[in-house]
């Protein structure tokens, strides 16, 4: 078996990397709860087939970051696609030149100093065009690397995320074994006369004027000291989301989900996170600190990973996703601020009493409006309205007495007092012998449908008002009035809810859309997650987004939020309107039973 002390770095650091995380895995693994969502059989199949594709695309070939810019995506991945054909090619041939049946990791990464004539070798000339050119495709990623750090505004980012000293020592030794590789190999090729289109000119290139005799040994040291180097620095750095964020990926296919308290499957989305600093444009606190904003989820986890948490940052956090969307890895970042403010958050031992009322709803479909939606009561009248042109009948959960969904204490960190408050909920819910349960307010949506485990429907009203539409059971007239939308953070980012609020107003109005795609999803401001922000720093944000929504184009922004309508109205920079305020002003009826004629007149002109 070929051997030669030089190898010793590479060895040892492949060996500590593959323990330290191997145990890392381990126990993060045993403290985590049973899937969510478990899979049998051919859907676990199915599951493990579809999380191998989607670690190459977005692990190895980045397909998210190529959407949000091409020379950003190419960089990521011509380094870890390339370094994964690297190893393969490498694999097939050191198998090619030897015909043990094992061969230590090494052998593959040093193959051309232990077989430095390999022309006799079947398949040489293919080998040798093959690891170059891969070799050529990574240094041109290590190329745009260095780049980055010069100019990012050329690779779409207006701000780039922090390093520790220990992210450094990774990067640096990150961007060296490359090049080290490639000198290497090419004074290899200038002692051995071998060498393909890259190695063969510049080993005769830098054996012009240098003893490349005498050097090509070192190198081969350094080329491997690089790689240990970056094998020991990788547990504690940004780069340990390198095989963290396939073992998330495959976590997540299979099923396992964040929870509201910290998880082992915390730990993976903590640290799947690569600091690439995508996120950092998308948050909009931004806005509130001109300078450093320390809030946002790529300087958070850098905090946290640190061991020091910044309170501030923890509780002014919007908990809008907007992060979420942009993270190429999909690290649950919201989840993880919430497990968090659970964890440095004294629970106040609240009592809330909730009465029991034994009611049976007198329709198949219920309605709740939330707290907010108390708030706005014409969104309430608007939805009645509806119900009956459209001749349904509502039954208003919460119509004499408010009913919190148990969001706003959950996302204040009270857990307890939050589980409290849906167990009660949802054994009212379940007695009252609905079938669909339709809902005003996002917040109150998403908590229903993530932590209730509710065995009837739960839909936004805006998807009620598209079925009514589609089954023609509601006639609405187009305005022709220009509005805008603004999407709810909990309904877009949360459930991705997109479509149906569009199709509804597109019935009822003509929708103007900002082509700046920044634009979309943007939060009103006004979350109530926000905890340490004060109502100016919220109205600035609002001022922001209402700004690039409408883009000048109308004075009308409709959304589909009661606390997003009242944060926008407190702007008075347009007409703010819910959605069923929009289409209610739009029925076609005057209330003596013309909706009814209009939709037998329409369906009678469709069948002609």
């Amino acid at each position: 078996m070929p051997f030669d002390p030089f190898v010793i770095p590479f060895s040892v650091g492949l060996l500590f990397v593959l323990v330290v995380m191997g145990y890392k895995y381990v126990s993060w693994i045993r403290q985590m709860p049973k899937p969510q969502t478990p899979l049998k059989g051919f859907q676990r199949i199915k599951a493990l087939w579809d999380a191998t594709v989607e670690v190459f695309m977005e692990s190895l070939l980045h397909r998210k970051i190529f959407k949000q810019n091409v020379m950003l995506g190419f960089m990521h991945s011509s380094i870890a696609f390339g370094w994964f054909l690297l190893i393969v090619l490498g694999h097939f041939e050191a198998k090619s030149v030897s015909d043990n049946a094992f061969n230590p990791p090494y052998f593959s990464i040093f193959l051309y100093f232990f077989v430095p004539e390999r022309s006799m070798y079947k398949g040489h000339a293919f080998f040798s065009f093959g690891m170059e050119f891969i070799l050529a495709l990574i240094l041109s990623g290590v190329f745009l690397a260095y780049l980055k750090r010069l100019t990012k505004r050329l690779f779409g980012m207006k701000r780039t995320s922090k390093m520790r000293g220990i992210d450094k020592i990774a990067l640096y030794s990150l961007w060296s074994i490359f090049p080290l590789r490639l000198i290497a190999e090419s004074f290899n090729a200038y002692v051995h006369d071998s060498g393909s289109f890259l190695t063969g000119p510049v080993g005769q290139f830098f054996g012009s004027f240098l003893p490349v005799a005498n050097l090509e040994y070192s190198m081969w040291w350094a080329y491997s000291l690089s790689l240990g180097v970056f094998f020991i620095a990788l547990p504690w750095s940004r780069y340990s989301h390198i095989p963290t964020e396939m073992v998330l990926i495959y976590l997540r296919r299979l099923g396992y989900r964040s929870c509201s308290k910290p998880t082992g499957y915390t730990m993976f989305d903590l640290y799947s996170c690569s600091r690439c600093g995508i996120c950092i444009d998308s948050c909009q606190m931004n806005i509130v600190y001109r300078g450093r904003n320390e809030t946002v989820t790529a300087h958070y986890i850098y905090d946290v990973r640190a061991g020091h948490e910044n309170d501030f940052a923890l509780f002014s956090c919007l908990a809008c996703g907007r992060c979420e969307d942009a993270c190429p890895v999909g690290v649950k970042t919201v989840d993880l601020r919430i497990g968090n403010r659970y964890e440095n958050t004294k629970e106040f031992g609240l009592n809330h009493k909730i009465e029991t009322i034994n009611v049976v709803a007198n329709s198949a479909i219920g309605y709740f409006s939330g707290c907010m939606g108390k708030l706005t009561p014409t969104v309430i009248d608007s939805m009645k309205q509806i119900s009956s042109a459209a001749g349904d009948t509502l039954f208003h959960l919460d119509e004499e007495k408010g009913i919190c969904c148990g969001r706003p204490l959950l996302l204040a960190g009270q857990l307890k007092q939050s589980e409290n408050i849906i167990e009660k909920n949802k054994q009212r819910i379940e007695s009252l012998g609905i079938q669909t349960l339709v809902t005003s307010c996002p917040i109150c949506l998403r908590t229903f449908k993530n932590d209730y485990n509710l065995k009837i429907e739960v839909i936004h009203h805006s998807e009620y008002i598209e079925r009514l539409i589609v089954s023609k059971k509601l006639v609405v007239n187009n305005s022709e009035a220009v509005v805008a939308y603004h999407d709810p953070c909990d309904l877009a980012h949360g459930l991705g809810i997109k479509q149906a609020p569009r199709d509804v107003i597109n019935s009822a109005a003509v929708l103007y859309e900002n082509p700046d795609t920044k634009s979309q999803g943007l939060c009103c401001g006004g979350g109530l997650a926000g905890v340490s922000l004060n109502s100016q720093q919220k109205l600035s944000i609002a001022y922001d987004a209402i700004q690039q929504i409408t883009n000048g184009e109308t004075n009308t922004l409709v959304t589909s939020c009661p606390l997003c309508k009242k944060t926008f109205a407190q702007t008075r920079m347009a007409d703010v309107k819910d959605i069923a305020e929009l289409v209610a002003e739009n029925i076609l009826t005057d209330g003596k039973g013309t909706q009814k004629l209009q939709k037998q007149s329409m369906l009678e002109a469709v069948s002609e």
